[in-house]
């Protein structure tokens, strides 16, 4: 569930008192709130430790880098890649244009000392009927997807 994908490490850092910047080009503000209540997730850590940005233009996305630069959150959620860059005129699907983007919008967050959790959508294409969901997925995503699912989330305060 990709909704859990950005939740679950959202609510992990926050609840560790860390800063979480959350790029949206999917969803509006009530709608990631609400996954996070849904969690039991407690509004003031939200309030104190999350920066939503509903980002549209290069102006949004150079302010979210500054903002990073600044506060240095420990992780950044970039929802959604295909939406992003199609914003740009870049294709998702392009190894050149992905690392064009990578290099230009994901490495500053990167170097404010901040994990950046991508989300992407599988590919729906016509030609794909028939296509198993991980012949779907772009490649760049194949190794994401299972760094992903192989992390273990701690939820609680608790040392294990």
């Amino acid at each position: 569930n990709r909704g859990l994908t950005q939740t679950l490490p959202t609510v992990a850092a926050m609840k560790e008192g860390h800063k979480v910047l959350f790029l949206d080009f999917a969803s509006h503000p009530e709608a990631i709130l609400w996954r996070f209540q849904s969690l039991g997730c407690d509004m003031t850590l939200v309030e104190n430790n999350l920066k939503h940005v509903e980002f549209r233009t290069d102006k949004t996305m150079k302010a979210a880098q500054k903002w990073a630069a600044i506060h240095r959150p420990a992780l950044t959620v970039l929802d959604s890649i295909p939406k992003a860059m199609g914003a740009e005129g870049l294709n998702d699907d392009l190894p050149s244009d992905f690392l064009k983007f990578s290099h230009t919008r994901i490495q500053p967050f990167v170097s404010s000392g901040s994990a950046v959790l991508l989300l992407d959508q599988t590919i729906k294409k016509s030609d794909s009927n028939g296509a198993s969901p991980a012949e779907r997925v772009p490649r760049r995503m194949t190794s994401v997807a299972r760094c992903l699912s192989s992390c273990q989330i701690n939820l609680s305060n608790q040392k294990r």
